[in-house]
């Protein structure tokens, strides 16, 4: 009689229906936790993008180092001549690609340094990019009240950095 009663509480307890056993009340199934996280992840994707409303130094200097990725890119793979100008007063950029043209705010732009001008903070600049890349290193400078990053253009190898510096 006592194996049988043994048998019938082994036979519930596997199917997860009994209350009285101890190892279906000890935690959460896989599929309630994967439920919960879901649920958070989905809250969280509503919630951080509208957090971070106003646009931080580093992500325009991203976002502008993607820009200028993209236009060697496009240079290179179209094998044509493009062209970026950039505004410093205006901190407006002026590019054209294979969508057509764009324009682009930059707030924090306040100067760029150039291998055979210098130093440039007042005035337009119209850079080249031939299918082969730039011809000159380029630097453009980034900068507000507690931060500066600098995104630079190497001439040898076409490569886009972004650099922190200090003010």
């Amino acid at each position: 009689m006592v194996k049988r009663e043994e048998r019938e509480r082994t036979l519930i307890s596997r199917t997860g229906i009994s209350s009285n056993c101890y190892f279906c009340t000890k935690g959460f199934t896989l599929l309630e936790i994967i439920v919960v996280l879901f649920i958070i992840s989905i809250t969280l994707g509503i919630v951080l993008p509208s957090i971070n409303i106003k646009k931080s130094l580093s992500s325009e200097a991203k976002r502008f180092a993607s820009v200028l990725r993209y236009i060697l890119d496009e240079a290179a793979t179209k094998k044509e001549t493009l062209y970026l100008t950039v505004k410093i007063q205006e901190k407006r950029i002026f590019y054209e690609v294979s969508e057509g043209k764009r324009q682009e705010s930059l707030p924090h732009l306040v100067g760029i340094k150039t291998s055979s001008r210098g130093d440039l903070k007042d005035s337009s600049l119209t850079i080249l990019f031939y299918p082969s890349g730039v011809r000159e290193a380029f630097v453009f400078i980034f900068q507000d009240k507690k931060e500066r990053y600098e995104v630079k253009i190497n001439p040898v190898s076409n490569r886009v950095r972004i650099e922190k510096g200090s003010i």
